[in-house]
């Protein structure tokens, strides 16, 4: 298996395996009505900054499968929607991640100063978001209607948005220089 195949591998199936448990055992800090704080956003956004579309794809199985054990042991009589929900989910979140993947690669080569690239870096996170929530939103407004709308999701991003720019930037800055670059291209 070549180099840039195995790394983004690795690298997706450990953070998803992180992801995957703090999405089973549903291991988040609430706060307000919607709004959650959780480890397995910044598992996924690191894993597609440097495992690419390979290592995000990996990390987002796993993510999806501890997420929807999660919905099963809340409502198991609802499997089929679960279901759904989760394969919506997945969507919308390997779609986003997808856009991180290449901003980052994009960001990785034309930046070399450390201020920048940390600054671009918390561009990045801010397109994630505004790309997941309306598509978080249109998953629930299809199985779900009424449940979730996007203006509740909005309204409880903004502290796991921060949290999520806070803590990836500063693995970001405890990581040595050389381990920053994307691990799926040559």
């Amino acid at each position: 298996m070549k180099k840039t195949i195995r790394g983004p591998i690795v690298l997706g199936s450990i953070l998803g395996a992180l992801s995957f448990f703090s999405s089973a055992v549903h291991w988040i800090v609430p706060i307000g009505h919607y709004g959650a704080i959780g480890p397995h956003e910044i598992f996924a956004i690191l894993s597609a900054a440097l495992g690419g579309p390979l290592g995000l794809f990996v990390e987002s199985i796993l993510h999806t499968i501890g997420a929807h054990i999660y919905l099963m042991n809340f409502s198991p009589e609802m499997a089929s929607l679960a279901l759904l929900i989760s394969i919506g989910e997945f969507v919308a979140r390997t779609f986003a991640l997808l856009v991180v993947a290449f901003c980052y690669k994009f960001l990785y080569q034309r930046t070399k100063k450390a201020l920048p690239f940390l600054g671009g870096w918390i561009l990045i996170v801010g397109i994630y978001y505004s790309l997941l929530l309306p598509l978080q939103a249109l998953d629930w407004a299809i199985f779900l209607p009424n449940v979730l709308p996007l203006s509740t999701l909005i309204q409880g991003a903004p502290p796991e948005f921060l949290t999520v720019a806070l803590v990836t930037t500063l693995i970001w800055i405890a990581l040595p220089v050389r381990s920053r670059r994307p691990q799926w291209y040559g």
